[in-house]
């Protein structure tokens, strides 16, 4: 039964009466301090196409060096990001946070160590962006970014300073 009220009209409920209330939600946004977008040069390099703070990456440079602060956070974007999905690995070549190309056979196949971090808070919109909080946690573990598919583009991290480490594997003698 719909019931019409005037202005100034006082309505007084019923004591028994129940009334849903919506439960509201606060939604914490943290801001990004630098947003970077990668394009690629074929299967050979990922090329800086955009990037709104110069201390973190140069425009037009193949593969650059990332220069990172922690306890920043940083919006990396990949134009072609289903052939050339974004990945973060360790100096042992373990993943630590990884972009969603959201198709094919690997689609979601690979899920990083840090990005169940709530520290990192780690985002990935399915369609060509990465956000994160890079922790202290995560910049002692960087060693290099690279595409999940295409070995050639491959580039390192200035964290704080200091340039990250490649470990590769010893090469064997016979």
């Amino acid at each position: 039964m719909a019931s019409t009220v005037e202005e100034n009209t006082t309505v007084v409920l019923e004591t028994n009466t129940t009334v849903e209330v919506p439960v509201v939600e606060e939604v914490v946004v943290t801001p990004v301090n630098a947003t970077l977008r990668f394009d690629n040069n074929g299967i050979e390099d990922y090329v800086v196409s955009e990037s709104d703070s110069i201390s973190v990456a140069t425009v037009n440079t193949t593969d650059p060096k990332l220069n990172f602060k922690t306890g920043e956070r940083y919006k990396i974007s990949v134009t072609n990001f289903v052939t050339h999905p974004l990945i973060f690995n360790d100096a042992s070549g373990n993943t630590l946070l990884a972009m969603d190309t959201k198709s094919g056979e690997n689609a979601g196949t690979i899920q990083g160590t840090q990005e169940s971090n709530t520290e990192v808070d780690f985002v990935d919109d399915k369609n060509g962006s990465i956000i994160f909080t890079l922790t202290s946690e995560l910049a002692a573990a960087l060693s290099i970014y690279k595409s999940q598919f295409d070995s050639n583009m491959t580039g390192i991290f200035n964290i704080d300073g200091t340039d990250t480490v490649i470990v590769k594997e010893p090469i064997a003698t016979v």
